[in-house]
């Protein structure tokens, strides 16, 4: 890609496409990098939402698990000849409330890191804030640079070149070869 030269010829040209370059950059700057924060905020808050959803059923499923290790142990305890038996479903579902619990830590620390991505873009909306507040000043300095730059390059520029043109035009009106009829000899 080829970059577009610059009027280097005319500083009141320079200094009026620069501020329209200042204008454009403060108006489409916020906005493209808030749509990404935007973005970026609601991909968390949905990750967020399915992991609360998860943590709920693990919750549940724990809560189940529980349930039966207590009935088991309590059946241990009455009948003595199916200990064995009980004993290896109790250990069975020991084995999968460990790891119930540790799919239940695992959900915590991911939902801590969304937590933790969402007061990061939180933190990065209000710095669009402040810097929205810049890029206003600097579009409006923008808009100034290219009305001065403008004003300036037709008045000081292009007005006297247009006196100069039609100067040139008059003259040559002026300066007209009159006829003159050959005679015949």
């Amino acid at each position: 890609m080829t970059a577009i030269p610059l009027p280097t010829d005319n500083l009141y040209k320079f200094i009026a496409l620069s501020g329209i370059a200042l204008v454009v950059l403060s108006l489409t700057f916020p906005i493209t990098r808030l749509e990404k924060i935007e973005q970026a905020a609601l991909t968390t808050k949905t990750q967020y939402k399915i992991l609360s959803i998860e943590v709920n059923s693990l919750d549940y499923e724990v809560v189940q698990f529980q349930n039966e290790m207590n009935v088991l142990e309590a059946n241990i305890d009455r009948k003595a000849r199916d200990t064995t038996i009980l004993r290896t479903k109790l250990e069975a579902l020991k084995a999968k409330n460990l790891e119930l619990t540790t799919r239940r830590v695992a959900l915590e620390t991911k939902q801590e890191e969304l937590a933790g991505n969402s007061e990061l873009q939180a933190l990065l909306m209000r710095q669009m804030g402040r810097i929205w507040t810049y890029l206003q000043i600097l579009g409006i300095a923008g808009v100034f640079m290219a009305s001065l730059g403008f004003y300036f390059w037709y008045r000081r520029v292009q007005q006297p070149a247009d006196i100069a043109t039609r100067q040139g035009q008059e003259e040559k009106k002026k300066v007209r070869v009159p006829f003159r009829p050959v005679k015949k000899s």
